[in-house]
């Protein structure tokens, strides 16, 4: 199935869900970048990761999905934030690290603790 979603000029990469029927995560990166990549280790969200040369510049990219309701979004955002903070600080620091995708975390609402553990987690990853 994963052929239907083919983009001209971009490369497709996939992790789809082995479990479960439906899901899964695409990441598209243009032919002309080359895209390497790399193992992710999340038990909390779907991920995709990896590197990519882009002007001369090597670019960390990681694609997660975090569902709001299923059997992943069961472990608890402090389980996906450890994951997090490990992923982000594995990567080398001559990277630049992009973070795409959706975290099912409302943002908007301030005093919520997993809404502070998030933006403090990624703040003390240097993350904006």
């Amino acid at each position: 199935m994963v052929s239907m979603y083919q983009l001209p000029g971009f490369e497709m990469f996939a992790s789809c869900r082995e479990t479960r029927r439906g899901g899964g995560i695409l990441m598209y990166v243009q032919k002309e970048h080359v895209f390497q990549r790399e193992p992710t280790f999340f038990t909390s969200c779907e991920a995709l990761g990896g590197a990519v040369q882009v002007r001369g510049a090597r670019l960390q990219l990681l694609a997660v999905y975090r569902p709001p309701t299923s059997v992943l979004a069961q472990s608890k955002v402090p389980v996906f934030v450890r994951e997090l903070e490990s992923a982000v600080n594995s990567v080398p620091r001559d990277r630049d690290l992009v973070i795409i995708g959706d975290i099912n975390i409302n943002t908007l609402v301030k005093q919520n603790t997993d809404t502070m553990l998030y933006e403090d987690t990624l703040s003390d990853c240097g993350l904006l």
